[in-house]
């Protein structure tokens, strides 16, 4: 696809062939990102005692999707408000090929690479 806008000069070469971003990291800057801005949010709205709560909760029922950390919960909690407490998702889905916990592309090592 980029070949096909290289030729006429629509985008600058600096944007058209520049490392792709997730979409996450992508609005944001290197110095703060995304994922950071989001994570200081929800330490506002959630404390670290009703996310320690909700893991015991979770994990008590036998629910495999136990947040990994309070960003996770407060997308569980939207989900929740809208859906209910349904247990559809078996597990927590992350590439087979990377150990990262954190759904940042910035934090799974073969892009970190990129950007290093």
């Amino acid at each position: 696809i980029r070949k096909a806008f290289d030729k006429d000069g629509i985008l600058p070469s600096e944007v058209l062939w520049r490392t792709k971003e997730a979409l996450s990291d992508g609005v944001s800057s290197l110095e703060e990102p995304w994922h950071a801005i989001l994570g200081r949010y929800v330490d506002t709205i959630i404390s670290d005692d009703e996310y320690e709560k909700a893991c015991i909760k979770y994990a008590e029922t036998g629910n495999k999707n136990v947040p990994i950390h309070k960003e996770a919960y407060y997308y569980r909690t939207l989900y929740e408000k809208h859906f209910g407490d349904l247990d559809l998702i078996p597990y927590y889905w992350m590439p087979m090929w990377s150990e990262a916990k954190d759904p940042s592309a910035r934090t799974i090592g073969k892009y970190k690479q990129l950007i290093d």
